[in-house]
């Protein structure tokens, strides 16, 4: 038992961690902050940021990096608002999406974990959200055929056409994955397919 304690802490800290402020050559950059965490928006409005994720990737050009962010605003990490947002290199906001924190919880958790375990697993979600396997170049591969059920015909014909388009793709909850890529045509963030 002595042996498995200070294994058990170490396994704590670490996840504690996970959120802390990072940085490399991509701007990857991952923040918890912990008692007074909020700040003062231009209209002194006072806003709790839990937890957050930014990257820069390539996506709505191959020429400049888009921003990706992800952070959650609330009081706690089980009753929250997760914000996600897609910037491209002008400073303009392509895509912005707000859900639930308890969506990013889903079946690889059990419903009846404690609650710790629950806040480190949205943690980790956060951190990991972009990794390099959400994102797809070409956004559709070549044998992938459509289907009418989880995608609209012309975004994905559009986007299966564009050989350059790059996807991500991510999950809400249990059931609610999306793809999602930037259309040259329609010039906007379209999702191109929502399945379970």
């Amino acid at each position: 038992m002595k042996f498995y304690l200070p294994l058990l802490c170490g396994i704590f800290i670490f996840l504690s961690l996970s959120c802390k402020n990072s940085n490399s050559a991509k701007q990857d950059s991952t923040m918890l902050v912990t008692g007074d965490n909020s700040q003062l928006t231009n209209n002194q409005e006072k806003i709790n940021y839990l937890c957050s994720k930014t990257i820069t990737h390539y996506f709505s050009s191959l020429e400049n990096l888009d921003t990706f962010k992800i952070y959650i605003i609330g009081n706690s990490l089980l009753e929250s608002t997760v914000h996600l947002e897609i910037i491209d290199s002008s400073g303009k906001k392509i895509y912005s999406e707000k859900f639930k924190s308890y969506l990013l919880l889903n079946f690889d958790i059990d419903s009846d974990t404690t609650d710790l375990a629950k806040e480190n697993f949205i943690k980790n979600r956060i951190a990991n959200f972009f990794n390099e396997d959400n994102f797809i170049a070409p956004a559709i591969g070549d044998k992938e055929e459509y289907d009418s059920a989880y995608s609209q015909k012309d975004i994905w014909d559009d986007i299966h056409s564009d050989r350059k388009a790059i996807g991500f793709r991510f999950l809400i909850g249990e059931e609610d994955g999306r793809s999602i890529a930037y259309s040259r045509n329609f010039k906007k963030v379209v999702m191109y397919f929502n399945c379970c």
